[in-house]
């Protein structure tokens, strides 16, 4: 990985305000690698695997970032999320000609200590002499035995969060 950020996006609700609004957190504390190789007229993406240190995250606001060390996340019991790749990945040509294209990524993600099986769509693209590879993922809090956050009659999370991702690889 040779930049990147990766985060999360709920939705909450303040207590003093009439409607809800997203909160977002982001880190750029992103490790990981893939090996890509050419098969005929397309490319194959193999051992992929990235690590999010999600005990950096960021919002706009630092008592949301110190309440998801203790509840939600619990980045301080759990301070990383992974995933790896199950098995190759394809990447049509088209991709590594400039265009933007749509893959699907299966593989073992572990957040909150827990490992599930998933896909993930991802748009894939080389700019010039990176492959840049974007994505999202909505799940259920209890995928990963977590609960939605609140605290008290103050703020409460609603609905299911989403975990946001922007990568460029180089070699």
């Amino acid at each position: 990985v040779a930049e990147g950020i990766a985060g999360y996006r709920v939705r909450e609700k303040l207590a003093n305000l009439p409607a809800p609004s997203d909160a977002v957190g982001r880190t750029t504390a992103i490790t990981g690698q893939m090996t890509i190789a050419v098969d005929g007229t397309a490319y194959k993406a193999t051992n992929a695997n990235f690590t999010v240190d999600v005990a950096q995250l960021k919002s706009d606001e630092d008592r949301r970032d110190n309440k998801i060390r203790t509840i939600g996340l619990e980045t301080d019991k759990f301070p990383q999320a992974t995933f790896v790749s199950a098995g190759p990945i394809d990447i049509p040509a088209d991709a590594v000609e400039g265009k933007i294209v749509t893959v699907q990524a299966e593989g073992d993600m572990t957040m909150h200590g827990v490992t599930k099986k998933i896909t993930i769509p991802l748009q894939v693209q080389r700019n010039a002499s990176q492959i840049q590879i974007v994505g999202n993922y909505d799940f259920a809090w209890a995928d990963f035995g977590m609960t939605a956050p609140s605290v008290g009659s103050f703020v409460t999370v609603t609905g299911n969060p989403k975990l946001e991702f922007d990568l460029k690889l180089s070699k």
